[in-house]
This record gives C-alpha cells, structure tokens and sequence, in this order.
C-alpha cells in the first residue's frame, strides 16, 4: 500500500511503533499518493476529527498511527457499516449526525448511486448532470433529516474536541458551512484536510473553492498542499 509505504519511511524519523491489526478494512488512501505534509499532520496530531465517514475505511489507518478519533457520518443507510468497521479499534467512536451551519429541524439528504459516496444535502448541479460521466453517477433517492451544527453535535453528547486537532471533512459540498457551524470548536483545529471542488460539481448553494479559501485566509490557515484536480482534497495548516 502507498500510504503504509510512505509511512515507513518516516517512522524512524519520529520513533514512532507501528501497531499491527488482524482487521482488513480498506482504506481510501491506498489508490492516491498521500503529501508529505498530511503523514506529517496525522503523525503529530494529538486526535483526528473525521467528518462525513461513510464506511469508515481509513479507520486502520488511524488505528496504525494509534490516534484516537470522532467520526462523524448522517447517513442512516450506512452509519452500522461504520460502527461495524471501527468496533475493533480502540479511541474510535462514531456519531450519526447531518451537521451543517444552523440547526434545522428537518431538511433534504439526497443518496448518491456510487454507493452513496456523492451523498449530499444538496443535489448535483445542472452543469454536472448534462456532463457525461463515465460511472453514471446520480442521485437515487432524498430523504429528510435534521440538521445540527458541530457545536451542538459536542454541547449534546458532552464531548470536548481540544484533543482532536486533525481535522477531516469530506461532506459533498457542505464543508464551508459546517467550518461556519462551528463556531466554538473551530478553534481546536492546528490541520484540516478538507474536500474541495473549483469546478460546479454540486448546487448553488454548496462550498465554492475560492470562498471557502477566504475563510480559511481569514481564520489563519495556509494552504499546503493546493488542488491537483477540479475536485480533489486540500491540506491547510494553522499558522
């Protein structure tokens, strides 16, 4: 595996043990060549917040860098295929919330036909539906929820993110509004590795790049590692 391979390398250099498990949970970093920068990040992070999960499947990999971390993930369809994946893996605990800039009582999910992994609170755009797509990739079906900010998802369930300074957010289109509903535990994140898209992938109201770029500008982070395609993840670090 790439990442493990990468991994090895800078072991020594950080004297850090590698913890071995039986489990075999794919990982979603195997087929891309993870950045320097990122090991970095995830090797002196105290804890990693991981916000839209899905199934879990770096969860080994956190497991073998020994960190403990929340996961967060609003699909109802899939959210015990995460619990199953991470039951194993000690200081790893998941929470089934659609978190967002307001709390809303009620609003539309719409589940995604590549195995819900374009799932989203807003629908793909127009511009993306009229592109060919080799996989065929569509919304299959909507359903509603309520929505919470990240704040009131940690007020909730009494859980204090100070230690959890990694973040992760790959949530389709609504990662600006989930930085924006966390007003207080925002604080809390030294490096976030975040899903972006400078192309219209999602509807009009979703994350733009060059907005979301501001915002982080503005609460002091630097880009690190800058976008190598029109939807791909991006690494800042707080100055």
């Amino acid at each position: 595996m790439i990442f493990k391979e990468y991994l090895k390398k800078i072991f020594k250099k950080f004297n850090l043990k590698i913890i071995k498990t039986n489990r075999k949970t794919p990982n979603t970093f195997t087929n891309d060549k993870p950045s320097l920068n990122l090991i970095s990040s995830m090797i002196k992070c105290n804890g990693i917040l991981h916000i839209g999960a899905h199934r879990g499947t770096e969860s080994s990999v956190y497991n073998w860098l020994n960190k403990k971390v929340l996961w967060v993930e609003p699909n109802p369809k899939i959210f015990q295929d995460l619990l199953d994946n991470i039951r194993n893996y000690y200081g790893q605990e998941a929470y089934n919330d659609l978190l967002g800039e307001k709390n809303l009582d009620e609003v539309d999910f719409f589940l995604s036909s590549n195995d819900y992994a374009s799932s989203s609170v807003f629908d793909f755009s127009e511009k993306f539906k009229n592109k060919k797509n080799e996989r065929n990739i569509h919304m299959i079906e909507k359903i509603k929820m309520k929505m919470i900010t990240l704040d009131t998802m940690c007020e909730k369930n009494k859980l204090d993110l100070s230690n959890f300074d990694h973040w992760v957010i790959d949530t389709q289109g609504s990662e600006l509004q989930i930085l924006k509903g966390a007003k207080f535990n925002f604080k809390f994140c030294k490096s976030l590795y975040i899903e972006i898209s400078t192309d219209e992938i999602y509807a009009d109201n979703s994350t733009k790049w060059n907005e979301l770029l501001e915002f982080l500008k503005k609460s002091d982070f630097e880009l690190i590692d800058k976008p190598t395609s029109e939807h791909c993840d991006v690494l800042f670090i707080r100055k």
